[in-house]
Protein backbone atom coordinates (compact mmCIF):
# COMPACT_ATOMS: atom_id res chain seq x y z
CA UNK A 1 0.00 0.00 0.00
CA UNK A 2 1.32 3.42 -0.92
CA UNK A 3 2.13 5.63 2.11
CA UNK A 4 -0.26 8.18 0.57
CA UNK A 5 -3.13 5.67 0.70
CA UNK A 6 -3.22 4.59 4.33
CA UNK A 7 -6.35 4.11 6.45
CA UNK A 8 -5.24 7.08 8.60
CA UNK A 9 -4.97 9.31 5.54
CA UNK A 10 -8.39 8.13 4.35
CA UNK A 11 -9.88 8.98 7.75
CA UNK A 12 -8.24 12.42 7.71
CA UNK A 13 -9.59 13.08 4.22
CA UNK A 14 -13.09 12.06 5.36
CA UNK A 15 -12.88 14.48 8.30
CA UNK A 16 -11.59 17.17 5.96
CA UNK A 17 -14.46 16.59 3.54
CA UNK A 18 -16.96 16.81 6.39
CA UNK A 19 -15.39 20.07 7.56
CA UNK A 20 -15.65 21.51 4.05
CA UNK A 21 -19.29 20.39 3.80
CA UNK A 22 -20.16 22.16 7.06
CA UNK A 23 -18.35 25.29 5.90
CA UNK A 24 -20.32 25.23 2.63
CA UNK A 25 -23.62 24.90 4.47
CA UNK A 26 -22.71 27.90 6.60
CA UNK A 27 -21.35 29.91 3.68
CA UNK A 28 -24.31 29.17 1.44
CA UNK A 29 -27.05 29.58 4.03
CA UNK A 30 -29.47 32.49 3.59
CA UNK A 31 -28.50 33.93 6.98
CA UNK A 32 -24.88 34.30 5.88
CA UNK A 33 -25.81 35.67 2.49
CA UNK A 34 -23.80 33.15 0.47
CA UNK A 35 -21.69 34.62 -2.30
CA UNK A 36 -24.07 37.57 -2.50
CA UNK A 37 -23.23 38.67 1.05
CA UNK A 38 -21.25 41.64 -0.26
CA UNK A 39 -22.40 43.84 -3.08
CA UNK A 40 -20.56 42.83 -6.22
CA UNK A 41 -19.56 39.46 -4.81
CA UNK A 42 -19.71 36.96 -7.70
CA UNK A 43 -21.87 33.84 -7.66
CA UNK A 44 -19.43 30.95 -7.31
CA UNK A 45 -19.84 27.23 -7.91
CA UNK A 46 -19.43 24.99 -4.87
CA UNK A 47 -18.93 21.78 -6.80
CA UNK A 48 -15.56 20.18 -7.41
CA UNK A 49 -14.73 20.50 -11.11
CA UNK A 50 -13.43 17.64 -13.22
CA UNK A 51 -10.48 17.60 -13.28
CA UNK A 52 -10.07 18.92 -9.75
CA UNK A 53 -8.33 22.24 -9.20
CA UNK A 54 -4.70 21.57 -8.31
CA UNK A 55 -2.23 23.08 -5.87
CA UNK A 56 -0.19 24.32 -8.86
CA UNK A 57 -3.23 26.33 -10.03
CA UNK A 58 -4.20 27.78 -6.64
CA UNK A 59 -0.81 28.50 -5.05
CA UNK A 60 -0.04 31.60 -7.21
CA UNK A 61 -3.54 32.97 -6.51
CA UNK A 62 -3.11 32.53 -2.75
CA UNK A 63 0.34 34.13 -2.90
CA UNK A 64 -1.00 37.09 -4.88
CA UNK A 65 -4.01 37.86 -2.69
CA UNK A 66 -3.33 36.36 0.76
CA UNK A 67 0.38 36.61 1.50
CA UNK A 68 0.45 40.37 2.04
CA UNK A 69 -1.26 39.84 5.41
CA UNK A 70 -1.19 36.07 5.98
CA UNK A 71 2.31 35.34 4.65
CA UNK A 72 5.77 35.75 6.13
CA UNK A 73 6.00 39.07 7.97
CA UNK A 74 2.31 39.84 7.43
CA UNK A 75 0.14 41.25 10.22
CA UNK A 76 -1.91 38.03 10.40
CA UNK A 77 0.85 35.48 9.73
CA UNK A 78 0.83 34.01 13.22
CA UNK A 79 -2.95 33.71 13.27
CA UNK A 80 -3.33 31.70 10.07
CA UNK A 81 0.13 30.73 8.82
CA UNK A 82 -0.51 30.61 5.08
CA UNK A 83 3.22 30.40 4.38
CA UNK A 84 2.93 26.61 4.02
CA UNK A 85 0.48 24.19 2.50
CA UNK A 86 -0.07 22.71 5.98
CA UNK A 87 -1.14 26.12 7.31
CA UNK A 88 -3.56 26.63 4.44
CA UNK A 89 -4.94 23.11 4.78
CA UNK A 90 -5.47 23.55 8.52
CA UNK A 91 -7.50 26.72 7.90
CA UNK A 92 -9.31 25.57 4.75
CA UNK A 93 -12.86 25.76 6.16
CA UNK A 94 -12.38 29.35 7.34
CA UNK A 95 -10.66 30.23 4.06
CA UNK A 96 -13.59 28.81 2.10
CA UNK A 97 -16.15 30.85 4.02
CA UNK A 98 -14.12 34.06 3.82
CA UNK A 99 -13.33 33.82 0.09
CA UNK A 100 -16.80 32.56 -0.88
CA UNK A 101 -18.48 35.47 0.91
CA UNK A 102 -15.96 38.03 -0.44
CA UNK A 103 -14.88 38.90 3.09
CA UNK A 104 -11.22 38.33 2.22
CA UNK A 105 -9.32 40.26 1.26
CA UNK A 106 -11.21 43.10 2.95
CA UNK A 107 -11.69 46.31 1.01
CA UNK A 108 -10.75 48.32 4.10
CA UNK A 109 -7.54 46.41 4.85
CA UNK A 110 -4.70 48.17 6.58
CA UNK A 111 -2.25 48.25 4.95
CA UNK A 112 -4.37 48.51 1.80
CA UNK A 113 -4.56 45.34 -0.26
CA UNK A 114 -2.41 45.49 -3.38
CA UNK A 115 -5.06 43.76 -5.51
CA UNK A 116 -8.48 42.19 -5.23
CA UNK A 117 -9.27 38.79 -6.71
CA UNK A 118 -11.29 38.54 -9.88
CA UNK A 119 -14.33 36.27 -9.94
CA UNK A 120 -12.17 33.65 -11.71
CA UNK A 121 -9.46 33.85 -9.04
CA UNK A 122 -12.06 33.49 -6.28
CA UNK A 123 -13.54 30.51 -8.14
CA UNK A 124 -10.08 28.92 -8.39
CA UNK A 125 -9.64 29.12 -4.60
CA UNK A 126 -13.18 27.90 -3.85
CA UNK A 127 -12.90 25.03 -6.34
CA UNK A 128 -9.60 23.91 -4.79
CA UNK A 129 -11.12 24.02 -1.31
CA UNK A 130 -14.31 22.11 -2.22
CA UNK A 131 -12.15 19.48 -3.94
CA UNK A 132 -10.55 18.80 -0.56
CA UNK A 133 -7.58 21.18 -0.95
CA UNK A 134 -5.31 18.64 -2.67
CA UNK A 135 -1.65 19.21 -1.79
CA UNK A 136 1.49 19.51 -3.86
CA UNK A 137 1.91 15.71 -3.89
CA UNK A 138 -1.57 15.10 -5.38
CA UNK A 139 -1.36 13.62 -8.83
CA UNK A 140 2.27 12.57 -8.42
CA UNK A 141 1.31 8.89 -7.84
Amino acid sequence: MSPLRTPRRAALLAVGAATIAVALVVACSPSSGGSGANEGCPALSTTCPTPATTWAEVEPVIIKYCFQCHGEGGIEESMYGYTTYAGEYKNRAEMLTQVYQCQMPPYDASPPTAAFPSAQDRQTIVAWLVCGAPGPEAGSD
